[in-house]
């Protein structure tokens, strides 16, 4: 029976039933508490030992790196994670996968016996910044360097695609860059020997990987057979891919007449450059005519500030019998007459240049 509201209706019939099981229950309770101490005493102990092996097994399968090594398929992968930079670290800091997959790995290796081992444990990119972008000094930190400002957050590259050519060694080889860079490479045969690394640096603080100058000068100040050593009044002090491009497959230096061709005489980026150093067309005209076309026959590379007199006689000693050449003009430099970039005299006006002076006297 059921009255107008929503509980039921509270019979006898249903009283007693209750009554009697709470009789039953409470006598069950009090034989219980007629056992023996012992009973407690082991009951307590199996459920301690258990509790503890299922702590054991759960802890051994997740944090220790030898459960992962009874699969025979994994000796070849756990000997190279042994000797690998991150031995110190077990599978499932890297390799996250949820409990009903790891069952799965566990129940495919035990019933099917597989001779390799197929693809689990995938580790995604967060992983790794993890550590190596939670400026822990325990690991190397990457997110403030230029490689990693270049491939990571404007290519948007994953880590492994560098760092996980093979298993468990995370430095890249060396030709993975070109696996992207394919038609980049070094056509210089020394330059070619060394990592791409060598000139553009992976982990230095800053935005750009290019080579700054103090990194070119690093090896080219030390290396006897490719040693620059720059004047202390040398003006070149710009940046060295200014004039070298190692990655051209020809004409890996840039022309002399890209800074001081005539064209550039009003290109704003060329500003820097004194008026004096940049070739009129005249001038330009007569370098293309003669044997000085290659600039660096006078202006020696990394200097480029002429030795007067000892520049041009590195070339044309013994001077010609004519009579400019004669002793009274031994008091002169060669630049007196010889104008820069022109060279060929005007006979009649550069002499009267001097000349005029001592008829007036």
């Amino acid at each position: 029976m059921v009255d107008g509201s929503k509980h039921p209706v509270r019979t006898e019939q249903t009283v007693s039933g209750e009554v009697v099981r709470r009789r039953v229950w409470t006598s069950r309770l009090a034989r219980l508490t007629r056992l023996p101490r012992w009973v407690y005493l082991l009951g307590s102990l199996l459920l301690l030992m258990g509790a503890s092996a299922g702590y054991y097994v759960y802890d051994y399968t997740e944090n220790n790196p030898r459960f992962c090594l009874m699969c025979h398929t994994m000796k070849p992968a756990w000997d190279q994670w042994a000797t690998s930079e991150h031995r110190k670290l077990n599978c499932h800091a890297c390799h996250r996968q949820s409990k009903l997959r790891g069952l799965r790995q566990l129940w495919i290796y035990l019933t099917k016996h597989p001779e390799e081992v197929g693809p689990h444990g995938h580790v995604p990119p967060q992983v790794c910044a993890e550590c190596h972008m939670s400026n822990n000094p325990r690991w190397k930190q990457v997110a403030a360097t230029a490689g990693h400002r270049v491939h990571v957050e404007q290519e948007k590259i994953p880590c492994w695609k560098c760092h996980a050519k093979s298993i468990h060694r995370f430095r890249p080889p060396e030709k993975s860059c070109q696996e992207c860079h394919k038609k980049t490479h070094i056509t210089i045969a020394p330059m070619g020997k060394k990592h791409c690394t060598s000139c553009h640096n992976y982990l230095v603080a800053q935005v750009s990987m290019l080579p700054t100058r103090n990194d070119c000068l690093w090896c080219h100040q030390k290396e006897l057979k490719a040693r620059i050593v720059f004047d202390e009044n040398s003006p070149m002090q710009f940046e060295c891919q200014n004039c070298h491009n190692p990655h051209k497959e020809r004409g890996q230096l840039v022309a002399c007449s890209h800074c001081h061709g005539p064209e550039s005489r009003n290109q704003p980026q060329k500003g820097s450059l004194s008026s004096a150093a940049i070739l009129t067309e005249k001038q330009a005209a007569i370098v293309q005519e003669t044997i000085h076309e290659d600039c660096r026959s006078c202006h020696r590379p990394h200097t480029w500030n002429t030795k007067g007199d000892k520049t041009c006689l590195s070339c044309h000693a013994p001077l010609p019998k004519v009579a400019g050449h004669g002793e009274g003009h031994k008091i002169l430099q060669c630049a007196d007459c010889h104008l820069p970039h022109r060279w060929r005299t005007e006979a009649k006006e550069l002499c009267q240049t001097c000349h005029r002076r001592f008829e007036e006297r």
